[in-house]
């Protein structure tokens, strides 16, 4: 992928489609997940416990993602 960009879905405000565009492949390192995989590896990624931290530069974002865990 190249780039992505976000395009609006008719009729349902406030809804998105993302568009890709992809340009030519690039050769990943195999230590990495992508290159691991490009090798015919397969890729295992760790996730710790995700912890809060308060933020006054992205209130939209964190309000979201509230909405979501105090469900």
């Amino acid at each position: 992928m190249s780039t992505a960009s976000l395009k609006p879905i008719g009729g349902t405000g406030g809804t998105y489609e993302v568009e890709f565009t992809y340009g030519d492949a690039i050769d990943l390192p195999d230590h990495t997940d992508g290159g691991a995989v490009e090798a015919g590896y397969v890729s295992v990624s760790y996730l710790s416990r995700i912890t809060d931290v308060d933020r006054d530069d992205a209130p939209c974002a964190e309000g979201a993602l509230n909405s979501l865990l105090d469900q």
